[in-house]
């Protein structure tokens, strides 16, 4: 019925147990490391969203209902670089964030473009932007190419 287990036999069992569970929390940390980083990346996304979204509502209550022919807010739509694309939009935006409430008959996309084009540090690595679009409507909007610096063209 009840069988006597050697103190040998128990520790034996115990360091198989021991190891599994290791075994299986090392395997977590691999499968769930990168969901991880997506997730990161998508907070970091809708906390740049957050911000843009408050700043609107701020300069929509300043100007009242005839506020459409100023600059509300600035859309940066970077593409190339998936793991930085966050931080080089929030760069990028931070260099027009003068332009809120400016006149649009003022702002020329010409400038902006000159503005926009550059290379960028982020997480010490180096990048070059490229413009490919500027819209000056109430809500500016730039479509950029990023690439690491050393890279081939994107554009031909």
């Amino acid at each position: 019925m009840i069988r006597a287990v050697s103190q040998r036999t128990l520790l034996a069992c115990c360091a198989c147990l021991a190891l599994g569970i290791l075994g299986g929390a090392s395997g977590a940390v691999v499968l769930l490391g990168q969901e991880v980083d997506r997730l990161t990346l998508d907070v970091a996304a809708l906390l740049d969203e957050i911000e843009r979204l408050t700043s609107r509502i701020t300069v929509l209550d300043a100007y009242g209902p005839t506020g459409g022919d100023h600059v509300e807010t600035i859309e940066i739509i970077a593409r190339g670089v998936e793991r930085a694309r966050p931080a080089i939009e929030q760069s990028l935006k931070s260099l027009l964030t003068h332009l809120i409430g400016e006149e649009l008959n003022r702002v020329h996309a010409a400038t902006v473009h000159q503005v926009l084009e550059r290379t960028l540090t982020v997480d010490r690595q180096e990048y070059e932007v490229q413009v490919r679009y500027v819209y000056v409507t109430p809500t500016l909007r730039a479509y950029v190419d990023v690439r690491p610096l050393g890279e081939p063209d994107l554009i031909e």
